[in-house]
């Protein structure tokens, strides 16, 4: 899982989501723009976050385990019944 930059703070976050409040944009591929990184943080519950390049990595993201989005990376999330999780934004 990448790390996030030192440098960067937030400057922007969406509206928390849930299972069925999840953006369909989301669950599939999509990137970050370049320079921008994001970070998915999780209330309550767990989400599956998932890198998509050569070798897709997997991870289940739960409350004090957030997931850092490294920018212009593919990626998605499939949130569990139980989530509830924002994105915010770096640079």
């Amino acid at each position: 899982m990448p790390c996030l930059p030192k440098a960067v703070s937030e400057y922007e976050r969406t509206a928390t989501f849930d299972a069925t409040t999840t953006p369909a944009a989301l669950r599939k591929g999509h990137t970050t723009k370049d320079g921008v990184w994001a970070e998915i943080v999780v209330l309550a519950g767990r989400v599956l976050y998932v890198i998509e390049n050569e070798e897709d990595a997997s991870f289940v993201l739960r409350p004090g385990l957030s997931g850092p989005i490294a920018p212009a990376v593919p990626h998605r999330v499939d949130p569990y019944d139980d989530a509830r999780f924002f994105v915010r934004f770096l640079r």
